[in-house]
């Protein structure tokens, strides 16, 4: 484990590199904060996913730098580790427009105000 400035924050102060650690990871009461690459081949009984607006997901420089089309796909598949990460509970958040890359219908989602 190491110790991380941003995760200090949090009661324990320490976070696990979801990369390095992988093999000492160990299921237990708690928070980890990773990217969705790092996520690759892990599972969590709850995987929170925030950020999910059009406007943020996929990447506007992504979509500048490379098309809309290519930063469809790559968001496409960085969407697809994060939903399967979750083993019980997915949650999904976003603040404006949900990202287009997600379906808004057919009953595989549930809509939240706070």
């Amino acid at each position: 484990m190491k110790k991380n400035k941003f995760c200090s924050q949090f009661k324990a102060g320490t976070f696990v590199d979801l990369n390095s650690d992988i093999g000492i990871w160990k299921s237990s009461s708690g928070l980890s904060i990773g990217t969705y690459h790092s996520g690759k081949g892990v599972e969590f009984d709850s995987v929170l996913l925030p950020g999910l607006d059009d406007a943020e997901f996929p990447d506007a420089e992504a979509v500048r730098t490379n098309g809309q089309e290519y930063a469809e796909q790559t968001a496409g598949r960085l969407l697809y580790v994060g939903v399967t990460r979750a083993r019980a509970t997915l949650i999904m958040s976003h603040t404006g427009t949900v990202t287009s890359l997600l379906p808004t219908s057919g009953g595989l989602t549930q809509r939240m105000q706070v």
